[in-house]
């Protein structure tokens, strides 16, 4: 009996350690967008989507924002920050960054990463 508790507790901690492996092997389905504003004009980024969607990202005190999202098929989202806005292209396996200065947004951006090539 306590053979059959032993192996019955061993293939449950298996399961349970399989299950947290598939856990973290799992990716974001959409598009991941890193990015640092040098002088942002504010805390905010605004992104609007092809469907007329939009969201509001914050840009933290080191001037980084995460942008994640799905769009229904490729194409361009935009970036909007301070006044002005920059048109990116995306589509949902594209994880890639971004650099830019917000006295300067939209004439300064830098790309980096899968997706970069496209933009």
């Amino acid at each position: 009996m306590k053979k059959l508790l032993y192996v019955f507790g061993l293939a449950i901690a298996l399961v349970a350690c399989s299950e947290g492996e598939k856990q973290d092997v799992k990716k974001h389905a959409g598009f991941t967008l890193k990015g640092k504003v040098n002088n942002p004009a504010n805390d905010e980024m605004i992104i609007k989507f092809p469907d007329d969607r939009t969201d509001t990202v914050k840009i933290d005190e080191k001037g980084e924002v995460l942008i994640e999202g799905t769009v229904s098929e490729s194409g361009n989202i935009y970036l909007i920050h301070g006044g002005e806005y920059i048109p990116v292209y995306v589509q949902n396996d594209f994880d890639f960054s971004f650099a830019t200065d917000g006295a300067n947004y939209s004439r300064s951006f830098q790309f980096n990463g899968q997706g970069s090539a496209a933009n």
